[in-house]
């Protein structure tokens, strides 16, 4: 084995130009998959830091008929009503514990000053539902009575050692959290965010939440449900219990439960279930690369093992068995798969950083991909089957051509020959066929971005700032309170120079934020089951002309509206259509909320559909009610400005200081940043497979060059022949271009039968257009077409220039 290595090396150093080029061509392939499997390492394998974490599950609401509504049947990810969570406790078996937990914002201040921080709010039990042990101090405790403890917090880690400075003494420590004394009791270890991570971010610390249960709040579905099962219990037993405590329920309390049920989810799955299409799409592409590479490496060798077929012919007469050369071709073939591994893993430490960066927060768990055991052994493992892989086929075909030649076989050189081109040309094929297949793949989903890109949002993101705020002190603050703060706040940042238009709105479009509420209309009788909801915001006046959504009927919400005047409305063009289809919707009366006890509000005008839930989802009938009568504990300021909004930031957060020094201030951002966060994943997704298609359909263009060079060398006799006896340029070019060609033609025939099985895979991840679509066909075997024909015709010059006299003297 060490003269293999020893002979392998010289073997490699005295042709340093096909070295490299085999080298790098495997720490592509190597690389681009190492990245990948870091990325899903991280967000698909590695468990979460919890104490058996197999046993956690999230209980998402499911409510059947607003999901029919909306026309999207499968969402699942509604809240749960207290009351139902408070049954679902109390009831089940299959679980060893329920908690309930969300998420809010507020000021932290304390002897250093004042920190905005994000809030959870959680059941006491749970820390120990995590099975997690504290960093410092202790986590929260339940009362005799069964009550949990009031007025205490738990620090994140990082808030700990970012505004406390690791200090221990930080224990007892009295700080002001949304105005009120809280005690600080614990620090939580690092990590615990998955389970909590909600449209706010990861948690900066925890309070403890009491439920409480009134009738009237049945139908309010605003909590988050995470559960961990009994030892033993499956999730599908535990699926079975919620759904027959849910019928009784709908059958005991109809008018809030019907249609009604609950989705039992690991929680792993809960994290990643939207990303891990896209994952597994991007592991197949670069394993389709990676084959690639594999496919021109064989090639390559192929016809080296001609050239080195006298050498093995010696090493076969001074007595080397078949197998004796096998082994030396497979361990030159070893040795340098391991040296593009090896490059190919230092290629990996940056793709992936670029792949973290293109993914614009749009991967949940990404921040934690980083090198470890398993991806230094997955990069091995690939790098010794592509050496395999890639050295049998030349490996077998130089042995035998070794025996032949010492055997005397001279009439078996033509078909040994043919052997070869065949093989070689089968390769291209394969090349072109897996090209191809990610050309379409990848052309599909540009496309489908593209059409996404095109949807309509219904606002006008340009120049349009965002800033969301909350009450310092809700537990304190009167609504009178509220709304002098938001009248000032509004009139000032409008007397900014360079504002057009401010408004407030409590929930953002795009936010995915499900708020539907049950509707009535005045006149109309209920029905025997649930009625029908729309989703129910609170905005000011200039909230409509700041976004630009465009008013189609009546008016908005101005100065006559306040909290004494008749309550008002203002209503969607889907709700428009869904609620008054043959009638003009202005001047009637609707109910929004609770349906025993209506509060009736006056439509006065329309505006535009706004997309709520996601720019992939139609717009859900949308009811805005006025701000000046119903104030928001929390909203989000929007600014339009004359020119860049990003330049009014520090005088909008100066007043804001001005009228409350404690008042948080989240998520500033663009409405530009808003729409292109909304379609990150989309992005994501599209763009890497992309990547992939042209790195592919590179690799496939210097297999298809390599095979029509080796051809015109090995026909340079015939092709001088040709010439002298009178053959033009094109008939050269025709013949030599022809054989490359060939090839490419199966290959394609080949790739689109596959692209038509496989891009079905695609569909779930297709917006406005099917997995079929013959425009994206059409233009992948176009594009691979054009390359194939210039990485034909680029060697085939070669033989347009050759003089019939070198040609013979050379042969």
């Amino acid at each position: 084995m060490w003269q293999d290595l020893r002979f392998g090396f010289r073997v490699w150093a005295r042709q340093p130009g096909l070295t490299l080029v085999v080298v790098l061509t495997l720490a592509l392939g190597v690389g681009a998959n190492t990245s990948i499997f870091s990325v899903i390492n991280a967000v698909l394998l590695r468990p979460f830091p919890f104490a058996e974490p197999e046993r956690l599950v999230r209980v998402w609401g499911v409510d059947e008929e607003r999901a029919r509504q909306a026309g999207d049947a499968g969402r699942t990810d509604y809240g749960v009503s207290s009351n139902d969570f408070l049954d679902w406790k109390a009831e089940s078996r299959a679980f060893e514990t329920l908690v309930a937990y969300g998420s809010g914002a507020a000021t932290l201040v304390d002897s250093t000053g004042s920190v905005q921080v994000r809030s959870g709010s959680v059941s006491p039990e749970f820390f120990p539902l995590l099975g997690v042990t504290p960093v410092l101090g202790r986590f929260f405790e339940t009362g005799a009575d069964g009550k949990p403890e009031d007025k205490v917090i738990v620090l994140s880690e990082p808030l700990w050692r970012r505004h406390f400075g690791a200090d221990p003494s930080v224990l007892g420590r009295t700080v002001f959290l949304a105005g009120a004394p809280n005690t600080i009791i614990g620090v939580a270890p690092a990590g615990l965010e998955p389970p909590i991570v909600e449209k706010r971010g990861v948690p900066d610390l925890w309070h403890p939440r009491s439920l409480s249960a009134p009738p009237v709040m049945r139908g309010v579905r605003w909590i988050s449900v995470l559960g961990r099962l009994r030892p033993g219990v499956t999730v599908a037993q535990a699926q079975e219990e919620l759904d027959a405590i849910n019928q009784r329920l709908a059958k005991d309390f109809p008018a809030t439960n019907t249609g009604q049920r609950a989705l039992v989810m690991p929680l792993a799955d809960s994290v990643v279930q939207e990303v891990r299409p896209a994952l597994l799409l991007l592991l197949g592409a670069v394993g389709f690369v990676l084959l690639i590479a594999t496919a021109n490496v064989a090639n390559l060798l192929v016809a080296r093992s001609v050239m080195r077929q006298r050498e093995l012919a010696i090493r076969s007469a001074l007595g080397a068995s078949r197998g004796r050369l096998l082994r030396q071709l497979l361990v030159e073939s070893l040795m340098v798969a391991l040296l593009g591994g090896a490059l190919g893993l230092l290629l990996s430490l940056w793709l992936t950083d670029l792949l973290v960066a293109l993914s614009g927060g749009a991967v949940p768990r990404v921040q934690h991909v980083q090198v470890d055991a398993r991806v230094l052994t997955f990069a091995l493992a690939v790098s010794l089957s592509t050496g395999v892989l890639f050295g049998v086929l030349p490996a077998l075909q130089g042995s035998r051509l070794a025996l032949q030649a010492t055997s005397g076989a001279a009439g078996r050189t033509t078909s040994a020959g043919r052997s070869q081109k065949w093989t070689r040309q089968s390769l291209v094929a394969g090349e072109v066929a897996l090209s191809l297949i990610l050309l379409v793949g990848a052309g599909l989903l540009l496309k489908s971005f593209w059409r996404l890109h095109q949807v309509d949002p219904g606002f006008q993101p340009e120049q349009v700032l965002m800033v969301e705020l909350t009450t310092p002190r809700p537990n304190t603050t009167r609504p009178d309170q509220v709304l002098t703060n938001s009248h000032r706040l509004l009139d000032e940042v409008r007397a900014l120079p360079g504002v057009v238009e401010a408004g407030t709105i409590n929930l953002l479009p795009l936010s995915g934020v499900d708020s539907c509420q049950p509707v009535l209309v005045e006149g109309r009788p209920l029905g025997s089951g649930p009625p029908p909801c729309a989703e129910a915001r609170t905005s000011s006046p200039g909230y409509f002309r700041a976004l630009g959504i465009p008013l189609l009927s009546g008016r908005v919400f101005d100065a006559r509206d306040t909290e004494s005047a008749p309550r008002v409305a203002v209503i969607n063009s889907a709700m428009a259509r869904r609620f008054f289809p043959q009638e003009d919707p202005v001047g009637r009366k609707v109910s929004v909320g609770n349906p025993a006890s209506p509060t009736w509000l006056e439509v006065i005008g329309v505006v535009g559909d706004v997309r709520q839930l996601g720019l992939e989802k139609e717009s859900s009938p949308e009811l805005y009610q006025s701000q000046l009568q119903v104030p928001a504990w929390q909203y989000t300021l929007v600014v339009r400005a004359e020119r860049d909004a990003g330049t009014l930031l520090a005088a909008v957060r100066g007043v804001a200081r001005r009228i409350d020094p404690e008042m948080p201030l989240f998520n500033i951002r663009t409405a530009e940043a808003l729409l292109s966060g909304a379609m990150a994943q989309p992005r994501f997704r599209a763009l890497l497979l992309g990547l992939f298609a042209a790195l592919a359909v590179g690799l496939a263009a210097v297999g298809i060059a390599g095979v029509v060079s080796w051809s015109v060398a090995q026909r340079t006799r015939e092709i001088g022949i040709r010439v002298a006896l009178g053959a033009r340029p094109r008939d050269v070019l025709r013949l030599v271009m022809g054989q490359g060609m060939a090839a490419v033609l199966v290959g394609i025939g080949l790739g689109l039968a596959g692209a038509a099985v496989l891009t079905r895979v695609l569909e779930g991840l297709l917006f406005g257009l099917s997995a079929t679509d013959p425009v994206s066909f059409a233009a992948g075997v176009v594009a691979l077409m054009g390359t194939s024909l210039l990485a034909s015709y680029l060697p085939t010059r070669r033989a347009l220039r050759v003089d019939p006299v070198v040609a013979l003297r050379a042969e």
